[in-house]
């Protein structure tokens, strides 16, 4: 997937996970916003990702927020 080939983080367990999905999104990015998930800003730090379905192969963009991390 261009743009997410080296240095990401797959997420299968976030807080509103869905079924047969996988989140991705850049380690730097997903340590960035651990370091604030359980801070004032948890629910206003945001990254970008990509969902990505496993039974249809179809990648959409996301948005990820710090509290939404496992």
């Amino acid at each position: 997937m261009p743009g997410f080939d080296k240095g990401v983080q797959l997420i299968e367990n976030s807080s509103i996970h869905i079924k047969d999905t996988i989140q991705i999104i850049s380690k730097s990015d997903y340590e960035r916003l651990k370091n604030v998930s359980s801070g004032e800003k948890s629910h206003t730090e945001t990254a970008d990702g990509v969902l990505y379905d496993k039974k249809t192969g179809i990648a959409v963009k996301d948005i990820l927020y710090a509290d939404m991390l496992p």
